[in-house]
């Protein structure tokens, strides 16, 4: 008897051992996510022990979740198993969480503006004229190839209306027609992204930014896009990176 007692405790003590060294490898990998994420994992605890987003904000992005997992309802009941089964499948592209998924939950929970989260911005230099800015993107928007197709001056529209002085804000949109058809020959739904648009915006400060839509959730964020139009969408993604970078510091 005494000897069968003494087989169970060594084997509750190794069972002990055992699952103490899997809690150390587990939270040694967690802190290892966390850092290398910007603290992803403490901001996820913070915001579920004090919640600071809008209280149906789970259900948009379970229904966000659901599309982009390829399902045609809208709801969240089974959100659980869709996850599970796209975490043993892994149908969606194999950056998608580095590239999209990690980086927009970082900055929904920094700043708690889901905007902020899908966006692009680029500070414009001091020196640099809105002229320069404007000038500068429509030298390099010929020189790659891509179509201005139009301008919208909201802030001068505004002061029009109003009689009264506005924030600069000025929205400039580029186009490549046929890679624009391509694209929507994949899905319709890109049609939502056309066209390219970049908007010139003075802050509250004072600060002038060049602000557009961060394609990588377009690219990385679903199934791998063919390679056909893979090459198609991060050119377009390149010449848009080019025109608001050298927008903003008046480089033509």
């Amino acid at each position: 008897m005494s000897g069968i007692i003494n087989l169970i405790k060594w084997v509750l003590i190794a069972i002990g051992a055992i699952a103490i060294a899997i809690a150390i490898y587990i939270n040694n990998h967690i802190n290892s996510f966390n850092a290398k994420y910007d603290g992803i994992v403490d901001k996820v605890i913070a915001e579920v022990e004090s919640p600071t987003l809008h209280p149906e904000s789970m259900k948009a992005y379970s229904i966000w979740i659901n599309n982009t997992l390829n399902e045609n309802d809208s709801t969240y009941l089974d959100i659980h198993n869709k996850v599970v089964t796209e975490t043993l499948k892994s149908t969606l592209h194999p950056e998608s969480m580095t590239k999209v998924y990690l980086p927009m939950a970082n900055t929904l929970l920094d700043t708690g503006d889901i905007t902020m989260a899908s966006i692009v911005r680029v500070k414009v230099a001091d020196d640099v004229s809105n002229e320069d800015v404007e000038e500068a993107m429509e030298s390099i928007a010929t020189a790659e190839g891509i179509r201005s197709v139009g301008m919208l001056p909201l802030s001068e529209m505004v002061e029009l209306q109003t009689g009264e002085k506005q924030r600069f804000l000025k929205i400039y949109q580029y186009c490549s027609p046929r890679t624009a058809m391509t694209m929507v020959d994949h899905s319709d739904a890109f049609s939502a992204y056309l066209p390219c648009r970049l908007a010139l915006i003075e802050d509250k400060e004072g600060q002038r930014w060049l602000y557009t839509l961060d394609m990588n959730a377009m690219i990385y964020g679903g199934a791998p896009l063919p390679a056909y139009l893979l090459e198609k969408a991060l050119r377009v993604q390149e010449v848009i990176t080019a025109i608001q970078v050298g927008g903003a510091e008046g480089d033509f």
